[in-house]
């Protein structure tokens, strides 16, 4: 990687391998971006935030803390970093610090939709429905008000993160016995489903 542009090429690479479920390559191309450009913020932060991934997925979730550790002594307001924390938390079972981390990452974007919707789900699981049920409605506006670019960003068509936010309402308004609620998200989700993403009047 002799210029600029080539670890930019790489880092894309790398994100590209991971996306495609080739943990290993992809782990061993956003080393080589780390390795070296390890003082650009730019390169560095999205690449230590999608190793984190890769091993979180690959089953090293303590690996992919120690990169989100060092992705934020390098960028301290990266929320995509704090989202990996969030995640790897959640996969070693630490609710509670998984929720935190999701926090951070939504004090940093206010609209990171993963966090918000992940946050959501460790709510659920920390039996804290009502608050769950906030987050995901949040959720929904971030979804239906974001631009094409958003979307993609955030891994998703806006009809695939719809049903699965709905769906993730639908459980709590059940849990909680709110079931006026959840009739109108269910009826929200058959729109949805049928391909109408018009939001209710």
């Amino acid at each position: 990687m002799d210029t600029p542009g080539d670890a930019k090429a790489e880092l894309e690479r790398g994100i590209q391998l991971v996306k495609d479920g080739d943990l290993e390559g992809g782990i061993e191309v956003l080393r080589s971006v780390v390795s070296a450009a390890p003082d650009d913020r730019e390169l560095v932060a999205p690449a230590r935030s999608w190793l984190a991934h890769a091993l979180t997925r690959s089953g090293d979730p303590e690996g992919a803390l120690r990169e989100c550790e060092l992705g934020l002594a390098l960028d301290p307001d990266d929320p995509w970093l704090y989202y990996a924390c969030g995640v790897a938390w959640h996969k070693m079972g630490e609710l509670e610090r998984a929720r935190d981390a999701f926090t951070k990452a939504i004090e940093c974007d206010p609209r990171h939709l993963k966090s918000l919707q992940w946050r959501a789900q460790v709510l659920r699981d920390l039996d804290d429905d009502r608050a769950a049920i906030d987050d995901l409605g949040r959720t929904i506006e971030c979804i239906e008000t974001a631009d094409e670019a958003t979307l993609a960003s955030w891994g998703g068509d806006r009809r695939a993160l719809l049903l699965r936010t709905l769906s993730l309402r639908i459980q709590a308004y059940d849990d909680l016995g709110l079931h006026e609620e959840a009739t109108r998200d269910r009826a929200r989700y058959d729109q949805v489903f049928a391909g109408d993403m018009r939001p209710p009047e």
